[in-house]
């Protein structure tokens, strides 16, 4: 009997535990009342992060080619981040990009490591993928550019965009993590009319570090 009365106990404790987890965690669904405002709102709050880091597969289609692979994103703040590029069914990873003040620098498989002062241009040359770093450090977390001309933004009920045109890219955002205001892009999907390129990112995992 004193057995079932613990184990009782215990099963009451962790349902506790798990039910206050579950509500601390719960995101707000309630709409704001301007849309505009909260988007506003949304750009000074995401624009506090210390960090972000980001998990997930990106899907490159320029002309006839095609370019599948795995991603893992750390940015710290301004120009500073590291980013592995991974075997699409390994993950094994095939190349790491790290970019700070002192400029960018990418680490083959092979250990080969090549230099530039611009991150896209040594993806293109020495991995002939080409991605808008300089605009998608925001664009997939569901913010405008600050370093581009304003954006053309079509928001949801929620103030968060459902496409975003700026610098010649078309971003659509057909899924957020959740209904929260400040829910991020689960997957988002760039379109560049003018050089015949799309990306589609999809996010497994964010973590933001404020």
């Amino acid at each position: 009997m004193k057995k079932w009365t613990i184990y009782l106990q215990l099963l009451t404790l962790s349902l506790f535990i798990v039910g206050c987890s579950n509500t601390s965690h719960k995101p707000s669904s309630k709409k704001p009342a301007d849309k505009q405002a909260a988007w506003e709102q949304r750009q000074v709050q995401f624009a506090k992060a210390k960090a972000w880091h980001l998990q997930g597969k990106v899907a490159i289609k320029h002309k006839a080619q095609n370019w599948p692979f795995g991603l893992s994103w750390q940015q710290q703040k301004g120009e500073n981040y590291e980013m592995d590029i991974k075997h699409p069914l390994t993950a094994r990873v095939l190349a790491h990009l790290k970019s700070n003040s002192q400029g960018v620098m990418l680490r083959g498989q092979d250990g080969k490591e090549y230099r530039d002062s611009n991150a896209e241009n040594l993806l293109k040359a020495q991995l002939g993928v080409g991605l808008p770093l300089q605009g998608m450090r925001y664009w997939v977390r569901g913010l405008s550019a600050p370093s581009y001309p304003n954006a053309n933004v079509n928001l949801d009920e929620y103030g968060r965009p459902v496409t975003l045109v700026q610098a010649g890219w078309s971003i659509q955002y057909p899924i957020y993590e959740n209904s929260g205001q400040s829910a991020l892009p689960s997957k988002v999907i760039l379109s560049n009319q003018a050089n015949q390129t799309r990306i589609k990112v999809i996010i497994k995992d964010w973590e933001t570090q404020y």
